[in-house]
């Protein structure tokens, strides 16, 4: 659904039929708009902020200072696309342990996948300074 000014919504119809046309309904001034629009704004307001503030709980850690120095190791490999197990190859540690430091940081900062673990690296600065600026460049290294 696409709401345009609160003036007009556009709700796809079929979205998960392959074999039809992609097909709108555009729905102006209406009651059915504003009803789209409350729905919206009540899923908007429980939804999360992506950008992470000091006064947020779920935020976990937000400066890079307080990351030990293994795990922005790890967090940096990461980013760069390497796997678990380069990773380990890479720091010279076992396979199971790279993935419960991972695990654990994951815990910690309330991220339900390694994509938002990386983004919360990236916006608490767990990737800037020296170690970020020695990394190998990402299409070098690609998790497949």
């Amino acid at each position: 659904m696409i709401i345009v000014d609160r003036r007009m919504a556009l709700l796809p119809l079929a979205p998960e039929r392959d074999d039809v046309d992609p097909v709108a309904l555009a729905v102006h001034g209406t009651g059915l708009l504003t009803a789209l629009s409350s729905l919206f704004e009540a899923h908007f307001e429980r939804g999360w902020r992506l950008l992470p503030s000091e006064t947020d709980p779920g935020t976990g850690r937000t400066d890079g200072g307080e990351l030990d120095a293994v795990d922005r190791q790890i967090v940096s490999l990461l980013y760069v696309g390497l796997t678990d197990a380069a990773i380990a190859r890479q720091l010279g540690m076992g396979h199971r342990t790279v993935q419960r430091r991972l695990q654990s940081l994951m815990v910690e900062v309330g991220a339900a996948t390694r994509f938002q673990l990386g983004w919360r690296a990236a916006r608490s600065g767990w990737l800037d300074g020296a170690d970020a600026q020695n990394l190998p460049n990402r299409s070098e290294h690609s998790a497949v």
